[in-house]
């Protein structure tokens, strides 16, 4: 089981037919521009007013412009930290700032579960086995041993790549 923290912005004053916004960006906007993950319509609200990035405890939020004053819990400020229970106020519109907790059972894309996986990969012999003769470091090498290995891979390549292309007959034909 894994404990995830979910920031949330809740609008509290404001239209919306989704009152709760996920901070689901490493880079979250908000402003009046389309490329905002969160739209604020008012004609005082620049197109990019401020960027929300998530940390371990909340979120920091940067306003990028003075007007309208950015509040967080009443008191006007330029940059803050972002706890759960904060309210955050930009032009006409309020929002409370809230942390959810998650719990999550790590599973891998057939349905096994990580645990399963890892086991599976134990199982599993290591490259090095496989291969032996691979360095730990290409450093180790000579620059003679360097310009073989490189004319054994390309001639490898070549070979692969007879493999890869379509047949002649199977290639589509541009008409005009």
């Amino acid at each position: 089981m894994l404990t995830l923290k979910k920031p949330l912005l809740r609008i509290t004053r404001g239209q919306s037919q989704f009152p709760l916004r996920a901070i689901d960006q490493k880079r979250f906007l908000i402003g009046a521009g389309s490329s905002c993950h969160l739209l604020l319509t008012h004609a005082k609200i620049p197109m990019i007013f401020a960027l929300v990035q998530p940390t371990d405890e909340g979120c920091t939020i940067e306003a990028y412009h003075p007007v309208p004053p950015m509040l967080v819990n009443g008191e006007k400020k330029r940059t803050a930290e972002l706890l759960s229970g904060d309210q955050l106020t930009i032009g006409p519109y309020e929002f409370e700032f809230l942390v959810k907790e998650t719990e999550h059972t790590l599973r891998a894309v057939d349905g096994e579960t990580v645990d399963e996986v890892k086991a599976e990969e134990a199982e599993q012999p290591e490259f090095n086995s496989i291969i032996p003769d691979v360095p730990s470091r290409l450093a180790e090498l000579s620059a003679e041993e360097l310009v073989d290995r490189i004319a054994r891979e390309l001639n490898l390549i070549e070979e692969l790549g007879d493999y890869d292309d379509p047949p002649m007959s199977q290639t589509p034909r541009k008409t005009a």
